[in-house]
């Protein structure tokens, strides 16, 4: 990606191997790679939006947050990380 931190880069190399090697998704390394960086870690395991008019909702919310925030904060924002924590619906999406 373009622009990004070579830490967030390499975490996610590293994760794609972690998931290619049948480990289970985990938000420990998340947590590990937030606090590497700084980065105060928030989880809100909302489920995304089956919908259009949902998804507008559920990426606003964000934005909304993320322009009101200090600017001197740095932020790592995951969208719908499926990271196995959040509600599962019964479609396995």
């Amino acid at each position: 990606m373009p622009g990004a931190l070579a830490e967030a880069t390499r975490f996610f190399a590293e994760e794609r191997q972690h998931l290619d090697e049948g480990q289970p998704k985990s938000l420990a390394r998340v947590s590990k790679l937030c606090s590497q960086l700084g980065v105060e870690l928030f989880s809100d395991v909302e489920y995304y939006p089956a919908t259009l008019g949902e998804r507008g909702r559920y990426f606003g919310v964000i934005v909304r947050a993320l322009e009101s925030r200090q600017s001197h904060l740095k932020h790592l924002v995951l969208l719908d990380p499926d990271n196995g924590i959040g509600v599962q619906k019964t479609k396995g999406e």
